[in-house]
């Protein structure tokens, strides 16, 4: 249910190329508008990392996280296969 307003001022060439894209989508400029916003800011929260640990838990992870890495036999047969455009 939308139950708030939200108002923007854009330049008229702001809002032709956003008539246009949101056109291309099959969509009207609001619906646009807010499909992009709310991508942007799921974007944004999700770039933000936060973990919430113990002591203990934190060593472990800071363990884990510093440990060298070992590759797996997989990644060992990837790397060392001749790429077909050599």
């Amino acid at each position: 249910m939308k139950d708030r307003l939200i108002k923007i001022r854009a330049s008229s060439e702001v809002c032709d190329l956003i008539d246009e894209a949101a056109k291309v989508q099959g969509k009207t400029r609001s619906d646009f508008i807010l499909s992009a916003s709310v991508e942007k800011a799921q974007e944004v929260l999700l770039d933000q990392v936060f973990f919430k640990l113990g002591s203990t838990a934190f060593v472990a992870f800071s363990d884990l996280i510093e440990a060298p890495f070992a590759p797996s036999e997989g990644l060992k047969k990837i790397m060392s296969t001749k790429p077909v455009w050599s």
